[in-house]
């Protein structure tokens, strides 16, 4: 894989990396709480196993387990259950991959703090700019879990571990790949946190990016 390649992949991370701060520092500004989503179901604390990770759809362990702060966020929000909250999160990550390289990532803005907004906004002006655009395919997720919960008062974070298969190339305006293999699969890893004012009925909104690692697959 080149270096330019390699660059334009990590965009999501990178780019985003120094703007990376937990939400008790720098929480997003309060959502209005018309139109918020909310949990379809609530699971009761005493169902839920302290060290056992709630099993996923179509064969995803979602690995989430029960923490302190985690109890926390279900006194505040008694609709709050993990695997939704991981499913959700998972729909997000996603959508938000399709709708940057549509350039189409203000559809996204009640799922995104308005810090990371203009972030993806301004990488892909960047791209655009360049004539280099980022086209990547969800192969499968392997894993989708929570990798801390912390609170602060009245705030919460969540990271979520995602671990996926991608193919990632990079293309001109008019869709030819000028980098990268689409038969190349990639194993990323990225932890993206999820932050919400627990006074409200808004809804968590992505926060923070960060890349953990990027591995080539053998062929």
């Amino acid at each position: 894989m080149s270096a330019a390649t390699f660059f334009m992949l990590l965009i999501f991370g990178l780019v985003l990396y120094a703007a990376y701060k937990t939400f008790k520092d720098d929480p997003p500004e309060p959502m209005p709480s018309a139109g918020a989503k909310k949990c379809a179901y609530a699971k009761p604390i005493s169902n839920l196993a302290a060290d056992k990770p709630e099993p996923g759809p179509a064969g995803i362990n979602m690995g989430a387990r029960i923490t302190d702060n985690m109890v926390e966020v279900m006194r505040h929000d008694a609709n709050f259950a993990p695997q939704r909250f991981l499913e959700d999160a998972r729909d997000t990550f996603a959508k938000t991959l399709a709708a940057f390289e549509a350039g189409k990532i203000d559809t996204m803005s009640d799922r995104l703090s308005a810090s990371i907004l203009a972030h993806l906004e301004a990488s892909y002006a960047a791209a655009a700019k360049s004539k280099k655009f980022p086209k990547t395919e969800i192969v499968r997720f392997k894993r989708v879990s929570i990798k801390d919960t912390r609170t602060d008062k009245n705030f919460a974070d969540i990271d979520v571990l995602f671990e996926t298969e991608q193919t990632a190339v990079i293309t001109d305006a008019k869709g030819k790949i000028i980098e990268g293999d689409e038969n190349q699969i990639l194993m990323m890893s990225d932890i993206w946190t999820f932050s919400r004012d627990l006074r409200s009925n808004a809804p968590w909104v992505l926060s923070a990016i960060k890349a953990e690692e990027i591995k080539e697959e053998k062929k």
